[in-house]
């Protein structure tokens, strides 16, 4: 089911300000731009949060798409997760348009993803 199970808090200008002044520590504002939505459901599933941060980095790297095998192969590297887990995770981010198929590989006719410009955002956001 498609159930919010936790909520984001920012500080306003006005918290921000009397945090500064009571402790000095500057906050610094919401980012614009990021879809706090699907940056919770990105950030409730870890493995679509890996997923998600690996093909930032492939497309950070210009390394061009991956198949959800690829995925797998380098998450593994990092922890140990089963193929279903990543190919669930790719289904569940390409529903929410933060991963689409790129293309199709020659050999085998497998599908290839890439990021998508809001999952860029929300990446980038993740990875702060």
């Amino acid at each position: 089911p498609d159930v919010t199970i936790g909520r984001l808090y920012w500080s306003t200008d006005f918290g921000r300000r009397i945090i500064f002044n009571a402790f000095g520590i500057s906050i610094p504002p919401c980012p614009k731009g990021v879809d706090w939505n699907l940056y919770s459901f990105v950030e409730a599933g870890p493995v679509r949060r890996m997923v998600l941060l690996e093909l930032l980095a492939v497309h950070s790297a210009k390394l061009g798409a991956l198949t959800a095998s690829d995925i797998r192969r380098r998450i593994r590297k990092i922890k140990s997760i089963s193929f279903n887990q990543v190919l669930r995770a790719v289904y569940e981010l390409r529903t929410k348009i933060l991963l689409r198929c790129a293309e199709y590989s020659k050999k085998r006719k497998l599908r290839m993803y890439a990021i998508t410009l809001k999952g860029k955002l929300i990446g980038q956001e993740l990875s702060r």
